[in-house]
């Protein structure tokens, strides 16, 4: 049986789908699953199971393949409707803009360990995915699978095959970028602590094939009952931690600006922290300090890369924050 890695936990649909191609490929899909102490039947609605131990999982799969690429192979054979309510939303959603919106929002309805996120600036339309804390994120199988799939969604969706700009992975290069470059025709890069790909911002307003309005808003509604049932209302602090994560990537977080894409007021939003014993700040700070640990564990990222995953456009602001948490500048934790 393999030995399980720390992590945190989340529930992945790619678990089954993994086992499925193994099979497919002739390899022994039963014996992987006795190695990652699996059961026997899977829940349809995904697996729970530790992140470094599902890393491990998909690594082996591959192997077990034959294929490097297994991610990208799994994702060239998901069938229309897979991933249920929240891609029926993005499907049904009037716009572009409107269904990446919607995968912020009702993402972790698929994978509630990740986070989903989309910016626009500069003129391009931005989407990231990532796992807080985890600079590899899912690791290499899940993390080429889930660009793969949404790309091949957004060219169901669009009048024409989306163009990327550019394409980013949170885990390490690979030695032979040659298929990765056929499936999105786009630079690559590795090593970024998310995952994620940007296009021309003139593509947002542009209407879906299956758009239906009515469908959408009636399927958003059933989206906020389900992650209300997934325990938002059990942690209030849930959603505003989710909302400063996402905004970390792109700008300093502020109260008004969380306040506005959580659609209430600042005032609201200060005074629910406040009951839940803490503030915007606390959280703030808390969710850094936590994140600041996890990527100055990996060697493959510069103090000044973290500062700015962190949302630190500073240096010294980031290390004064840091020696405040731990008695210690970033350089002197990661040695000691």
């Amino acid at each position: 049986m393999a030995r399980r890695s720390r992590g945190p936990e989340f529930t992945s649909h790619l678990v089954t789908r993994t086992l499925a191609a193994v099979r497919a490929a002739g390899g022994d899909d039963r014996a992987l699953a006795t190695e990652f102490d699996l059961p026997p039947e899977l829940p349809r609605e995904g697996f729970k199971i530790e992140l470094g131990a599902f890393r491990a999982f998909t690594e082996a799969a591959a192997r077990a393949t034959g294929d490097p690429f297994l991610g990208l192979t799994m994702a060239a054979q998901v069938v229309r409707g897979s991933y249920g309510l929240t891609e029926f939303i993005v499907r049904s959603a009037d716009t572009f803009r409107s269904a990446f919106q919607a995968l912020e929002r009702f993402g972790m309805l698929v994978n509630d360990g990740a986070r989903f996120a989309f910016t626009e600036k500069n003129g391009e339309g931005v989407f990231d995915h990532w796992v807080a804390g985890e600079p590899e994120a899912e690791g290499r199988v899940a993390n080429e699978f889930t660009l793969a799939h949404l790309v091949r969604v957004a060219d169901q969706m669009l009048p024409s095959p989306i163009r990327l700009s550019r394409v980013w992975f949170a885990h390490g290069a690979v030695s032979d970028v040659g298929r990765l470059t056929e499936v999105f025709q786009a630079p690559i890069s590795f090593g970024a602590g998310s995952n994620g790909f940007a296009f021309s911002a003139a593509l947002l307003d542009l209407p879906l094939k299956g758009s239906d309005s009515a469908l959408n808003a009636f399927l958003d509604g059933q989206a906020k009952e389900a992650l209300e049932r997934k325990g938002d209302k059990a942690d209030p602090v849930a959603p505003v931690r989710a909302a400063i994560e996402r905004a970390l990537r792109s700008d300093e977080p502020t109260v008004e600006s969380i306040a506005s894409g959580l659609r209430m007021s600042s005032r609201t939003l200060q005074r629910r922290l406040g009951v839940a014993g803490t503030s915007f700040q606390g959280v703030l700070d808390e969710l850094r300090r936590n994140l600041a640990r996890s990527y100055l564990e990996n060697p493959r990222l510069s103090v000044g890369e973290v500062a700015y995953l962190l949302g630190y456009s500073d240096l010294r602001a980031f290390d004064r924050a840091f020696r405040k948490w731990t008695g210690q500048s970033p350089r002197e934790w990661r040695t000691a």
